[in-house]
């Protein structure tokens, strides 16, 4: 058998694992112009190698200044040219080409068998199809709005609207008002490119649902006089599904010692494992993950820090900072607070229920709501529609923990029936 050069020299870059991931994935592209030809380019580059390309037009030279076909391909079919092109990358790929319109007879029989679909349409309402077609399938899809003419490249954003949904665009530069023009073109295909190969490799933010219901925070000060390793024990036995571990007045050592401890607490349970600020210690104890503040980190550089695979979560006070964490892309955002609290000492003013509301209604993004939350007024969040909640020293400060979380989990039940 003939020897693959390009898959060999792919080693240098991917585990032989990552590899036989990436080979296993099967990859839609509704439309192989502009976006569809350079993110299939992508692609195939990154090692995939099984597709399914559509599209229903010719190459003409008004093509050639932004997508992947060549002079003397004019007047081919876009799908057999493209076919043609990602061989001379790869010589051993899958593609299977559809030359036609897609519609509502017939996008399910072409793309059903994939695992990812990318549309890559200059239509709205080819758009709207795959949308409405595949939102509620298992399938990861990418899609696009907003990359036409030139500068403003950064305005370009990835923003996960949904589980399985990623939009890439700046929302706004329409094609046909402004002409597309490569240099978008390229940057908006590679973004697409890169959706798909880190949910291919990274799957576990893909597909964890953050559905914890009570979400548990360390706070020693807090505690009646226990450790925290006795209260996390103990919330742990509650029933209590996540773990974040927030100690802000304790040395490097302390925190470095006392997480090991938890996170071997937490993985024997199965409990989620979170720890607050410090990507650094999360990495060395092999949390689950982080979660920052607004004056931290951003998101993608503690995400090079933790590993890509990790969860990572972010705190929001305002609407602004809400509609912002979309671009940064956490895993999910805390609201709060949304009442008076005296848990940590350089805390915010209340945000109030407006803000949860806020929140429920147009942020896209699992979140928890945390903020002077108590007995006495946790039903008048979960009413608003939050499922994840943290009541930091309502259940650290408990006399009976596991009496305290038996009851939270009694009212919430009730209000949610």
């Amino acid at each position: 058998m003939r020897e693959n050069l390009f898959v060999q020299a792919l080693e240098d870059f991917f585990s032989k694992e990552q590899i036989a991931v990436i080979q296993k994935k099967k990859v839609g592209i509704c439309g192989a112009g502009g976006l569809g030809s350079n993110a299939a380019v992508n692609l195939v580059r990154s090692g995939f190698c099984h597709f399914v390309i559509a599209d229903f037009d010719n190459v003409s030279p008004g093509n050639l200044n932004r997508q992947f076909f060549f002079y003397n391909q004019i007047g081919e079919k876009k799908v057999e040219a493209l076919r043609e092109n990602l061989f001379t990358i790869n010589p051993d790929l899958d593609i299977s080409v559809f030359d036609g319109k897609i519609t509502k007879d017939n996008i399910n029989d072409v793309f059903d068998s994939c695992d990812v679909v990318i549309e890559a349409c200059d239509s709205v309402d080819s758009k709207q199809l795959i949308a409405e077609t595949f939102l509620n399938k298992d399938k990861i899809l990418v899609s696009v709005s907003g990359i036409a003419g030139t500068g403003n490249a950064d305005d370009i954003i990835i923003q996960r609207l949904r589980e399985n949904f990623f939009l890439i665009g700046d929302g706004k530069s329409e094609a046909g008002i402004l002409p597309p023009l490569s240099p978008r073109v390229q940057v908006a295909a590679a973004k697409q490119a890169d959706i798909v190969l880190e949910q291919t490799l990274y799957p576990k933010r893909a597909v964890n649902n953050f559905d914890w219901g009570l979400y548990g925070i360390t706070a020693e000060k807090f505690s009646g006089g226990r450790n925290n390793l006795s209260v996390v024990q103990e919330m742990i036995d509650a029933g209590i599904r996540v773990i974040q571990y927030r100690e802000k007045e304790k040395s490097q050592q302390e925190k470095y010692r006392e997480c090991i401890q938890i996170r071997n607490l937490c993985k024997k349970a199965g409990v989620c494992f979170i720890v607050n600020d410090d990507p650094a210690i999360a990495r060395l104890v092999d949390a689950d993950g982080v979660h920052v503040g607004q004056d931290d980190l951003p998101v993608a550089e503690v995400r090079k820090i933790i590993g890509y695979n990790k969860i990572v979560g972010l705190s929001t006070h305002s609407p602004e900072q809400a509609r912002q964490a979309l671009s940064q892309r956490p895993d999910y955002i805390g609201a709060g607070p949304l009442f008076q609290t005296s848990t940590k000492d350089d805390v915010c003013d209340p945000v109030g229920l407006e803000y949860l509301e806020y929140v429920v209604r147009n942020i896209p993004l699992p979140f928890v709501a945390i903020g002077g939350i108590k007995k006495h007024n946790i039903h008048e969040v979960v009413q608003r529609g939050a499922k994840n909640i943290s009541l930091v020293t309502e259940i650290t400060g408990a006399v009976n923990i596991k009496m305290m979380i038996k009851e939270l989990k009694m009212i919430i039940d009730s209000v949610k029936k």
